[in-house]
């Protein structure tokens, strides 16, 4: 879970850079303080949704 991680918006810009640990709650939420929306979490091995409530 502390994977580096990027966080980018459905158009493709990086909005944030840092540990996966440090962007996700446990139910699957982003913590940071985004707007609401739709996001991609991109990991070296994977590629997530992540939703902001």
């Amino acid at each position: 879970m502390n994977a580096n991680a990027k966080v980018f918006d459905l158009n493709g810009n990086l909005v944030w850079s840092g540990l996966k640990g440090q962007a996700l709650n446990a139910d699957g939420t982003l913590r940071l303080n985004l707007r609401q929306g739709m996001y991609l979490i991109k990991t070296k091995d994977t590629t997530a949704k992540a939703i902001k409530k």
